[in-house]
């Protein structure tokens, strides 16, 4: 039996490393939290990245991790529109306590929440403005204004037009483009039914 001690003890002792070492594991993980930064929605030139919470302190670093998604998708240059908190669902908990003379029961609802922050890419000499973002009126690009493809400046007569065919409205307009010319005067679609 003397023999059997310290080979029991040996073996308590590696169980207890083991346990202390799942435990130790258990609470970084606790800790770190299983979500992190991910797209809610990703465009060519902008989109919105959600983390859980709008922190960036050990052992999260959320706000660190959105913002190298955000790097990863436009680049080192961009611009936050909008950061906010969003309510994303419900937790409900529910706390019975039965006893033989009672029942007693607790339910609390807590909203369930995440912070999330649109961006765009930033105009830059490398990048033109997206589409919707045009650079302030006292400001021009850093090299100037560029001329078209074809060798004329944006706003002549001659100038490349966009993809549709619609032609880009002159510097000083009301900045809409229509979608659709509408008809000429007197001239009607249909059949007037």
């Amino acid at each position: 039996m003397a023999s059997q001690a310290p080979q029991t003890w040996a073996v308590r002792n590696v169980n207890q490393r083991w346990i202390s070492l799942l435990l130790a594991v258990g609470v970084i993980a606790n800790l770190s939290g299983c979500a992190t930064a991910r797209y809610v929605e990703r465009h060519a030139d902008g989109g919105v990245v959600a983390i859980p919470e709008n922190s960036n302190h050990w052992p999260t670093y959320y706000r660190q991790a959105a913002l190298d998604l955000i790097t990863q998708h436009v680049g080192p240059h961009y611009e936050i529109l909008e950061e906010r908190e969003v309510v994303v669902g419900q937790q409900t908990n529910n706390n019975q306590q039965v006893g033989p003379d009672f029942l007693a029961g607790i339910t609390t609802t807590r909203e369930l929440t995440e912070w999330r922050i649109a961006y765009r890419r930033a105009a830059s000499p490398h990048y033109p403005p997206a589409p919707g973002n045009p650079q302030p009126r006292n400001s021009s690009p850093a090299a100037g204004p560029r001329p078209a493809a074809n060798g004329t400046s944006p706003g002549s007569p001659h100038a490349v037009q966009p993809a549709g065919g619609v032609p880009v409205a002159p510097p000083g307009s009301a900045g809409v483009v229509p979608s659709v010319a509408p008809p000429p005067t007197g001239q009607t679609f249909g059949t007037g039914r």
